[in-house]
């Protein structure tokens, strides 16, 4: 079985169709949602290069 250990980001619309992103990190099992393609960059900024 293969452990997978990055990020699964996915662009979602809400009912009103405004455009967000989910990100299932899987190395702590947390979701985040983020509303601008910024907020993605500045979470795999932290993620990857702030630890």
């Amino acid at each position: 079985m293969e452990h997978h250990t990055e990020p699964r980001i996915t662009q979602l619309q809400n009912h009103h169709g405004e455009v967000f992103w989910e990100i299932h990190d899987a190395r702590t099992g947390k979701t985040v949602y983020c509303m601008t393609e910024f907020e993605v960059m500045e979470w795999l900024d932290v993620r990857f290069y702030r630890q």
